[in-house]
């Protein structure tokens, strides 16, 4: 058995239906995350994934790519990136499945950046924990508890002035019945937030942030307790998330379980 900060890291497997469910829902949560900012540029082809955002930031938030399928080969898919975002001058991400091997090899001859893995993970069931009495969720339903969000989240990041709001920017689009979201707020001060994506009857998670000050008070357990809530709640059955390391022992403990990884790499022209 391997570990991953310590947590059993293969423990669990899916089956091959379920591993291409995880697969639909997150390109599918790609496309929706495009849709929430403006003036973006959406390649959805069989066999891949372009986005191109509003700035030339170069990360899964702004600018990536992703194979939708093993039609094409490595070397192929890679091409039709770097001819996609060079012309662009603009560097991008390519976000690598576990199992696509052949990816990373070729990713690695082309000497592009490892950015590092994620674990994917899952839970099948609502874990209800502990009430923290001196936090309050709030769902997010209004462009007020938006904001709350969007500004959780510029202090909880290091990304640069504007990358954040950028992300949010179609108010309409993200303030959808498909998105759920909650914010905790420790008085009148929102300090940990988190949404997810509805589809059919799964959910993905993400925008997990806490403020750096109310760090390790639970804040975040509660908040994201609350929101596997909701999605079981609006008819979802199983909940997907990508964390990294500093989060699995957060996750982990509201019954989430490691399946696969998920491997950044950072394309520069």
């Amino acid at each position: 058995m391997s570990y991953f900060n310590g947590i059993p890291s293969n423990g669990t497997s899916l089956s091959l239906s379920e591993k291409y469910l995880a697969d639909t829902v997150l390109v599918d949560t790609l496309k929706v995350q495009a849709g929430w900012q403006q003036s973006v540029t959406i390649l959805n082809h069989d066999s891949w994934l372009m986005i191109a955002g509003p700035t030339d930031y170069p990360t899964p938030i702004r600018n990536l790519a992703i194979r939708q399928g093993p039609s094409i080969s490595a070397e192929e898919f890679l091409q039709h990136a770097c001819d996609f975002f060079f012309p662009l001058k603009r560097a991008f991400s390519i976000i690598c499945r576990d199992e696509e091997t052949d990816l990373q090899t070729v990713l690695m001859k082309f000497s592009a950046r490892s950015l590092g893995r994620q674990c994917r993970m899952f839970c099948g069931q609502p874990f209800l924990r502990d009430s923290y009495p001196a936090l309050q969720t709030q769902k997010m339903q209004t462009a007020e508890t938006l904001e709350s969000l969007i500004r959780v989240s510029e202090r909880a990041f290091s990304y640069p002035d504007g990358e954040v709001r950028a992300s949010f920017s179609n108010e309409r689009a993200v303030l959808n019945k498909s998105v759920i979201g909650r914010i905790g707020y420790e008085g009148s001060n929102p300090v940990t937030c988190g949404l997810a994506v509805c589809y059919q009857t799964t959910a993905i998670i993400d925008w997990v942030a806490t403020v750096k000050e109310a760090r390790g008070k639970g804040f975040a357990k509660e908040c994201i307790n609350q929101l596997c809530v909701d999605c079981f709640d609006n008819g979802c059955n199983t909940i997907f998330l990508t964390s990294t390391a500093s989060g699995l022992n957060l996750y982990h403990h509201l019954g989430f379980r490691v399946f696969s990884y998920l491997h950044t790499y950072l394309v520069t022209p």
